[in-house]
């Protein structure tokens, strides 16, 4: 089964403090399991403090799964290079707010070719 990769559950407080995550994630469930890398955190982990829990769950990624773009740009970033050396191609999900659903973005096929760029 495919995973779809969240580095960080973007979150905000209500009024009353309470905790609400502000975008719907579970459209993002056609094209896998989900998987919170760093769960139960109101802020990402600082990526000097996390590098290598990120190393170690990209290490993992597979042609099939996808990273979803959401929370925390610099881990982003770094879990795209990280993923993409892994299984040398990379897919985001990527929200697309007037219809309602995730987009895929693929990498083209030949951007991660060996000797190019990694």
């Amino acid at each position: 089964m495919s995973i779809v990769y969240i580095l960080h559950e973007p979150v905000r407080y209500d009024r009353v403090k309470r905790i609400m995550v502000p975008i719907d994630l579970n459209p993002a469930k056609e094209y896998g399991d989900l998987v919170v890398v760093f769960p139960g955190r109101d802020r990402p982990p600082p990526i000097d403090e996390c590098a290598d829990d990120l190393r170690a769950a990209m290490a993992r990624f597979k042609p099939a799964d996808r990273l979803l773009i959401a929370g925390d740009m610099d881990l982003l970033i770094f879990a795209s290079i990280l993923a993409a050396k892994a299984c040398g191609t990379l897919v985001l999900l990527k929200w697309h707010s007037r219809d309602r659903h995730y987009q895929e973005i693929k990498a083209p096929k030949d951007l991660f070719a060996a000797g190019t760029y990694f």
